[in-house]
């Protein structure tokens, strides 16, 4: 795609209070979109990070060893023929739009959950403190998140796979369930869902990340902004879905794969931001898919989930995703601004212990 368009639902609270006179400003950051697109062929998932640092976004889009040209490290009682891999260096084009809010009309608080995520996904409630609960509604935005597959394996048993590999995802989903306000402390309590499920390759070159991959466990970070104090809330269901056959040429010529257009929304408030994504990846026999993009994107056209797998000589299988997000669509009092940062080759790194390094980019 190589553009910017720029399920579980939000829940929104009505709290009646006094707001203090000279009430400071207050700014915070949201994600409104996230994409990567990789630029010679597709690839498990291994790292990813879109989010903020201050006045800077972070980005970080890792593929396993055949974006980072990692030789394999296997033990000696592993056979290396059904572990291979395949050392290379890719890049990939990324954007992340991101929006600002600044108000002393509208209360602000930011917070982090990690997930350790096993398959079927996880839950877990953190606290995001406020300065107090103003008159107004109170709503939840995804602020970032990052996604770790370095965890061990659920189990005792030995494996010969290393997951900071990467792994190939079936399902991902992010999800705001829902906000609990606390008015003694001041602060919001709110629920998120992480899924990472990931499936087997079915390649016999591969056999031992299918040996494992039931016992997968995978670190999500989500980040997440607290508003109160909003005049209104509406929420909007967004629908993706593709289906991409590999085609007559098969895997030396596979068909192209158009991503989808942005569905137009129906509302025109001035600050929208994603309290849900679900993404469901499907490559046949109930299999991983490798991606070669990804993303959500929100922008002036509208809004949309988009993957391929399209990967001359190395694409596989046909392929088909479906995707659902949840909207939050906000009236408030403040400055808001939008826009994007584009990065036209996002080198993957690795740090002297093998971590993905997330980069930072001025806004």
């Amino acid at each position: 795609m190589r553009q910017f368009l720029g399920v579980a639902m939000g829940s929104a609270w009505i709290f009646a209070g006094c707001a203090p006179a000279d009430e400071p400003l207050q700014e915070a950051s949201w994600l409104q979109s996230a994409y990567f697109d990789w630029d010679l062929f597709n690839h498990r998932v291994s790292a990813l990070r879109f989010g903020f640092a201050g006045e800077d976004v972070e980005l970080a889009v890792v593929g396993g060893t055949s974006t980072t040209n990692t030789p394999a490290d296997l033990d000696d009682t592993c056979d290396p023929s059904t572990c291979q891999e395949f050392p290379f260096e890719d890049v990939s084009f990324a954007q992340i739009g991101w929006g600002r809010v600044v108000s002393d009309e509208v209360v602000m608080g930011l917070g982090t959950v990690t997930l350790e995520v096993p398959q079927g996904g996880a839950t877990g409630q953190f606290d995001i403190a406020l300065p107090r609960i103003p008159e107004g509604e109170v709503v939840a935005l995804l602020a970032g998140f990052t996604v770790n597959t370095d965890h061990p394996l659920s189990g005792d048993e030995p494996a010969c796979y290393r997951p900071e590999y990467g792994w190939h995802p079936r399902r991902f989903t992010l999800a705001i369930d829902a906000i609990t306000i606390d008015e003694p402390s001041d602060k919001g309590i709110v629920e998120v869902t992480a899924r990472f499920d990931a499936g087997p390759t079915l390649e016999p070159e591969r056999a031992c990340i299918d040996d494992v991959v039931s016992r997968s466990v995978v670190t999500v970070e989500v980040d997440v902004l607290l508003l109160a104090g909003v005049d209104d809330v509406s929420t909007e269901v967004v629908n993706s879905s593709a289906t991409y056959p590999i085609g007559p040429g098969g895997r030396r010529e596979p068909a192209a794969q158009p991503e989808v257009a942005p569905s137009p929304l129906e509302t025109n408030a001035p600050l929208v931001g994603w309290s849900s994504l679900d993404f469901a990846f499907d490559s046949g026999e109930d299999r991983g898919s490798y991606l070669r993009s990804f993303g959500f994107v929100l922008g002036p056209d509208g809004a949309a989930g988009v993957a391929t797998n399209f990967s001359p000589f190395t694409q596989l299988t046909d392929f088909a995703y479906a995707f659902e997000g949840t909207l939050e669509a906000l009236q408030l009092d403040g400055d808001i601004e939008t826009g994007t940062v584009t990065v036209e080759r996002l080198l993957p790194s690795l740090d002297g212990s093998d971590q993905p390094v997330v980069q930072r980019f001025s806004r």
